[in-house]
């Protein structure tokens, strides 16, 4: 497995099921809301808002620096 480059890849094709958990929905298909770019890379929306096991419970679910899977 590739390491996490921040490129986007993983949710640009589709909102992921935290986003709309957390009540962030898109009105057309693609990216997903909770997509923030910054300073060149790409970010969870959620992650950067959140703090203390918040924050924790949603790296551990959505796998955030783990690896990305799609250029394996």
């Amino acid at each position: 497995m590739k390491a996490c480059e921040n490129c986007g890849k993983c949710c640009i094709g589709s909102p992921c099921g935290m986003a709309e958990k957390h009540g962030m929905t898109s009105t057309y298909s693609g990216r997903c809301p909770a997509l923030v770019r910054s300073s060149g890379k790409y970010w969870c929306g959620l992650g950067l808002r959140s703090e203390g096991q918040e924050k924790a419970d949603l790296v551990h679910e959505l796998k955030i620096g783990a690896g990305c899977h799609l250029w394996a």
